[in-house]
């Protein structure tokens, strides 16, 4: 009896059970989810006037998968503008930057990783009404491009692919105020050719990034 019970927790805590790809449907069902209730809740309300807002952002780019063998963890600084349709709706642009390296070679060269994309951020009403903190909790979808470039290695050139995201988040500052701080968890998915574009097929890759944002509204 304890041996069969051994066995099945085996087969629970195996890489099975944490493949990347579990993980990247996850998230992206968690965010349609969200999005889809954003849009239920919202169909009741009457519109807000457009505002619109700038944040400066910091955090981390963490690989997964097969791209942990590829590249470094690494910083990732960069900045968002978004643009409010409604109370519960808005346009999201989005910029970041992260110095990775190249750990398949010696030495490790560096990489520079640029990620530029759009997507659609839908946000609940402030779960913290009538306090002098307001708490939205926001879903993103979006698409847009990715580009590595190797430094100073000899006959590189930049590599730019096609990439995915979901987003997850929270949205905390003064109920009075255009000020406010953004936490951010995103699930990137792109299609890779090869830091040197060596594959002859594009090869799903998946990474997470974390990021805090100051909030300046207009």
């Amino acid at each position: 009896m304890s041996r069969s019970i051994n066995t099945q927790s085996s087969a629970v805590s195996g890489p099975a059970a944490l493949h990347p790809t579990t993980l990247r449907y996850s998230v992206a069902l968690v965010a349609i989810t969200a999005l889809t209730a954003f849009a239920l809740r919202a169909e009741a309300q009457s519109p807000a006037p457009p505002s619109f807002s700038v944040r400066p952002v910091v955090g981390a780019l963490v690989a997964t998968g097969d791209e942990r063998d590829l590249l470094k963890n690494a910083v990732l600084v960069g900045g968002q503008a978004s643009y409010g349709l409604n109370s519960n709706f808005a346009l999201l642009g989005s910029f970041g930057w992260s110095p990775s390296e190249d750990k398949t070679t010696t030495p490790r060269p560096k990489v520079d990783l640029y990620q530029y994309d759009v997507g659609i951020e839908g946000r609940l009403d402030n779960l913290t009404s009538g306090s002098a903190i307001a708490t939205r909790p926001f879903a993103a979808l979006g698409g847009g491009a990715r580009t590595y470039n190797l430094r100073d290695v000899p006959g590189s050139s930049a590599q730019t692919n096609p990439l995915a995201f979901g987003a997850l988040g929270l949205d905390v500052g003064p109920s009075s105020g255009r000020v406010g701080v953004r936490l951010e968890a995103r699930d990137n998915v792109t299609w890779f050719k090869g830091l040197r574009g060596e594959l002859q097929d594009r090869k799903a890759r998946n990474d997470v990034q974390f990021a805090a944002g100051l909030t300046f509204g207009f």
